[in-house]
């Protein structure tokens, strides 16, 4: 059986696999050095590291790789049972092959009443006609996420990173209040990474 992830920030909730190449297909660039973005990875600190955390994560993991069948029926039951009309995939982790491309898509048309945000950096790295049956959905948001720390983005991308304080062009950019406002510690009712056709921008930490 999956298990889901509950974590403080998001009002929903996630699902999480470990962080590693296997699992993070896009964390290094063509050069095979690890991408700036990931460097900084929140995914492996704090209460992530936590051996109970760790545990949830490999056990994910494991399913996904000998028990997609069972992995999609689960997924559907448990998102279903959830009271929000909101998931968040890969709070830690990304889809990294093109079977667990194909059967999100399915878990994600077959939960037409939920919204599903799927941040990922192997978006180019996977089957493209597969990625855009699945942005195809109106109930899913993809994010490509930029490999910059500086607010660096291309027309393909869904997020960024920014340093604090930076400025940005809020005509094209959305900067997300957490990390905006030093005192704010969760989306409360922003719901933008599900829904903002503009790039997100996530302050640095």
């Amino acid at each position: 059986m999956i298990k889901l992830s509950k974590t403080s920030k998001m009002p929903c909730k996630s699902f999480a696999l470990p962080v590693s190449k296997n699992t993070c297909i896009g964390m290094l660039d063509e050069h095979g050095k690890l991408k700036e973005v990931c460097s900084g990875c929140y995914a492996i600190k704090g209460s992530y590291s936590w051996r109970s955390a760790k545990a949830l994560r490999k056990h994910n993991y494991e399913e996904t790789l000998n028990n997609l069948d069972s992995f999609h029926d689960d997924m559907i039951n448990l998102i279903k049972k959830e009271k929000s009309n909101y998931f968040r995939w890969f709070d830690s982790g990304d889809i990294y092959d093109n079977d667990l491309l194909y059967t999100i898509t399915s878990i994600c048309r077959l939960t037409p009443d939920i919204f599903h945000w799927i941040p990922t950096k192997a978006r180019e790295l996977l089957d493209q006609d597969l990625w855009e049956k699945l942005e195809a959905l109106p109930n899913v948001k993809v994010r490509y996420s930029s490999p910059s720390v500086n607010g660096y983005y291309e027309s393909t991308h869904g997020s960024t990173v920014i340093q604090n304080s930076q400025k940005v062009d809020t005509s094209k950019i959305y900067v997300c209040p957490v990390g905006k406002d030093k005192d704010r510690k969760s989306c409360q009712d922003c719901r933008a990474c599900w829904h903002d056709d503009k790039v997100i921008a996530y302050t640095y930490h």
